[in-house]
């Protein structure tokens, strides 16, 4: 009688492959991947509960009692195809009738297209109701606007005179609209997609119960009829010796070699595509068939084979090194045939670049490296194992016995991250008492290079920078930090020795980085840029990329309270430049010096992007949101209108870690400046490019058209008010 505990292969098949004993074998060795070799009851292996079907609640005859009835006569058809010596052949009948009823029942048949399933299901929702695709399809995570986007906002333009009356160019108003669009199109579509998007997303979650669904009324319907005989019946078949080792039993029972020679699932390829099928009798002998006049299949690694085409586990007689070692491969190649008939569905409606979560991008910790390029994972790979020469320097702040163990510990943590991202440009440490001092003393090797400086008490109290130095020809960084760095590092305190730790790394990140850009743009820290519009945007944004990465790779290292830390200086930021911009360009209206608005305008703009981009990879590491329970940094930025700004900041730092090394074009870098530009215009501040080429920048008169009359008003107050003679 069927019972609950249904086998998808019979445990008269498994026994062939169980742990040999005096009699009947009761175990078998189950390998999975990522756990270690395991030894169960052959009763308990390659079952599941209610497999085909659970009980009838009238007793009527299910798909489980069927196929229990079956397996009777096959174990007999099975024992006589065993007995044949190898090398013997077998009649063809037979073992097409012993592979069509083994092949289809699996639970790897099962899973391979619960696996397509989802991927399909994903694939849609991706295409029609993922607002980041509608975003694409609508041009609106392009960098600049579309021709499309250009005419519906001129159309606009002519429709409506309260665009003219903002007193700002076209080609600015093109920009604005366009950014605007950008950041709140997440919030608009989501108002229009919630109803469609939740269909797939039931039916992914419902995928198990209907392939299951549709995989046992597939078998009830075939149950008396042999899959593929009319094919499987021209072979010629054969019994062949198993490896020396031991031949092993994948889930999917059944291997057969394509026409292209690779070996696949037996049911994963078209009848039009299979050239020789090859089948594990038991650990000594395999069932091979093959087309007339093909050549007969290499059964050297057919271990190797079988386990790469196993979905979840293969089983087999014993855990010898050989067998075990394979365990690794299991499921590299089982749903390759899925993935690829999937590959070009709605490839037109979703970028091939696109990960829906299932089978396209790699996760972080199979990154592949960036071919012709340094990253992996968005972080650069060392360039070459030779041996690193640097210098690790104490002023005044040291014995010689404490330089002696912090220099070790320095020398431990660089040979550590060097491991994962190169850092041949460090020209050395220096620790300081006097950090100030020793960040204007450094020589830079530069003619008419500015002394370093730290940064202004307004900002923050600065204690570590990574000075940008020239070598014998080469560009090379040399860290600057405050002497605390170096005492935390070999204090007792665990959180000390964290936070000293992090910002260590922070600045071999920056190092890292250098060299990066250095090998892609040669020369492009030596020279000045010829594009002085894109290079003075670019003054207020270059170091957020650098921020970003080095907050990116810091993450993970050291200290867990920087993101308390990042979040409250990007607050400060915000706050500042809520104050310092606007009593600029209200003292601009009576000076007119653009150089002099400027001059405080980009600083403040600069820190609110630096200190963001920080804040962003530091979460991007940990997989944290940016934002604070109680809501500061969501209120700061909403004050300043740049609340749907910091989601489109973020995905564009991210993408650009992603690409490290292998930039095509400086201009990668250059389209970060329309970040500038957009802070820049939340404080009424409008760079652009006339079309004779020249720089400008529009402060609308509009903007501080309520403080000139409020000045004014009070102003006059004051001239009317009586005089009293002293």
């Amino acid at each position: 009688m069927a019972g609950r505990n249904q086998h998808h292969i019979p445990q008269f098949y498994q026994r062939a492959f169980g742990v040999p004993t005096g009699g009947r074998p009761k175990e078998i060795w189950e390998f999975i991947k990522g756990r270690s070799p395991t030894l169960v009851a052959i009763k308990r292996a390659a079952v599941d509960r209610d497999f085909y079907s659970p009980p009838s609640p009238d007793g009527s005859r299910t798909l489980d009692g069927k196929i229990t009835d079956l397996e009777t006569p096959l174990a007999r058809l099975v024992a006589q195809v065993r007995e044949i010596p190898a090398g013997g052949s077998v009649d063809a009948n037979m073992a097409a009738e012993i592979v069509s009823h083994l092949a289809p029942r699996t639970s790897h048949f099962r899973a391979s297209f619960e696996h397509g399933l989802k991927c399909i299901l994903s694939k849609a929702t991706a295409a029609f109701t993922d607002s980041k695709n509608v975003e694409r399809l609508l041009g609106l995570n392009a960098d600049a606007p579309t021709d499309r986007f250009r005419k519906q906002l001129r159309e606009a333009l002519k429709e409506d005179e309260r665009f003219r009356q903002v007193g700002l160019p076209e080609p600015v108003l093109e920009k604005v609209a366009f950014q605007l669009a950008k950041e709140h199109f997440e919030r608009s579509s989501q108002l229009g997609l919630p109803e469609i998007s939740s269909t797939p997303g039931v039916l992914i979650s419902n995928t198990e119960s209907l392939v299951r669904d549709g995989h046992n009324k597939g078998l009830d319907s075939v149950i008396d009829k042999n899959v593929r005989q009319e094919l499987l019946i021209t072979f010629v078949w054969s019994v062949e010796v198993a490896p020396p080792v031991g031949a092993v039993l994948p889930d999917c029972v059944v291997l057969g070699v394509q026409d292209d020679k690779v070996v696949y699932p037996f049911m994963m390829i078209s009848n039009d595509k299979l050239e020789s099928v090859i089948m594990p009798l038991s650990s000594r002998k395999l069932l091979v068939g093959r087309r007339h006049g093909v050549a007969f299949p290499d059964l050297v690694e057919f271990n190797e084979n079988a386990a790469a085409c196993s979905h979840s586990f293969y089983l087999a007689a014993s855990d010898a090194t050989a067998i075990a070692e394979l365990s690794p491969f299991i499921g590299q190649r089982s749903l390759v045939v899925v993935d690829e008939a999937l590959k070009g569905t709605f490839e037109d409606f979703v970028p091939s670049h696109q990960s829906t979560g299932l089978m396209t991008e790699p996760s972080a910790e199979t990154a592949a490296t960036v071919e012709g390029g340094a990253a992996k994972d968005g972080v650069p790979e060392q360039a070459d194992s030779q041996a690193l020469e640097y210098q690790v320097s104490f002023l005044d702040c040291a014995n010689q016995e404490t330089a002696e163990s912090i220099a070790a510990l320095i020398k431990d943590i660089i040979n550590e991250v060097n491991r994962l991202m190169s850092l041949g440009r460090l020209d050395g440490i220096t620790f300081a008492k006097d950090y100030p001092t020793a960040l204007r003393s450094v020589d830079r090797g530069m003619p008419g290079a500015r002394p370093a400086e730290t940064v202004s008490n307004e900002i923050g109290v600065g204690i570590a920078m990574t000075v940008m130095v020239m070598r014998g020809g080469i560009v090379k960084c040399r860290i600057v930090m405050a002497d605390g760095i170096a005492h935390a590092l070999i204090a007792e305190d665990v959180r000390a020795n964290k936070w000293a730790l992090h910002i260590i790394v922070h600045e071999l990140a920056l190092v890292a980085m250098t060299e990066l850009i250095d090998r892609a743009f040669p020369d492009v820290f030596l020279n000045p840029f010829t594009d002085l519009h894109d290079g003075w945007l670019f003054s207020g944004v270059n170091a957020a990329l650098d921020g970003y990465f080095a907050a990116y790779v810091s993450g993970r290292f050291g200290d867990d309270e920087m993101l308390v830390t990042y979040r409250e200086l990007l607050i400060g930021a915000l706050n500042r430049a809520r104050t310092v911009i606007p009593e600029a360009r209200l003292a601009y209206r009576s000076h007119g010096e653009i150089d002099t608005l400027l001059h405080v305008s980009l600083p403040a703009v600069r820190h609110v992007l630096q200190f963001a981009a920080k804040l962003l990879g530091h979460c991007e590491a940990l997989g944290r949101s940016p934002f604070d329970d109680d809501g500061q940094l969501g209120s700061a930025l909403e004050q300043n209108g740049l609340r749907a700004w910091l989601p489109v900041f973020q995905n564009d730092l991210k993408a650009f870690r992603l690409r490290l090394g292998d930039w095509k074009s400086i201009d990668e870098f250059f389209a970060f400046n329309r970040h500038v530009e957009r802070v820049l215009w939340q404080f009424g501040l409008f760079p652009w490019r006339n079309p004779e080429g020249q720089s400008r920048v529009e402060v609308p008169l509009a903007t501080d058209m309520h403080a000139i009359l409020a000045t004014n008003a009070a102003a006059l107050n004051a001239a009317n008010e009586p005089h009293v003679p002293l």
